[in-house]
């Protein structure tokens, strides 16, 4: 048997014959049991908090897929504008080395004319004597 308790002005109770809250506001309740200690919480009253806190879950979620979709081909060109970047350092320093040894090869290439001219010039000398 059940009977119907008033617990204050507002809420009214259905209640079983051990003194256990069945219905509390109309909605039903949950057992929950912490620390061994039985509590009946009434649904209706952290329903807005459970709903709340779905309804965020999903927002994120959706968040989230809309920066992938729309964000991605933003990050695609950028990581190809880094990895342009990374290869004209790596252009740069191969195009130093390139300088260096162009320089150096010029270097003995005018050192090797100028003692070509001397060679010339001191065989040109021998011959006329």
């Amino acid at each position: 048997m059940y009977k119907y308790v008033q617990i204050d002005e507002t809420e009214v109770a259905k209640v079983d014959e051990n003194g256990n809250i069945i219905y509390q506001y109309g909605v039903p309740v949950i057992d929950y049991t912490y620390m061994g200690v039985s509590m009946w919480i009434p649904l209706a009253k952290y329903l807005p908090n459970i709903i709340s806190i779905c309804l965020s879950i999903v927002f994120l979620l959706a968040d989230c897929i809309c920066l992938i979709i729309f964000a991605r081909p933003y990050l695609a060109i950028n990581y190809g504008k880094l990895q342009e970047e990374f290869a004209g350092i790596k252009d740069n320093k191969e195009k130093r080395k390139q300088q260096k040894l162009s320089n150096k090869m010029q270097r003995l290439s005018d050192e090797y004319l100028k003692t070509q001219d001397e060679l010339n010039k001191l065989n040109g000398e021998g011959k006329s004597e």
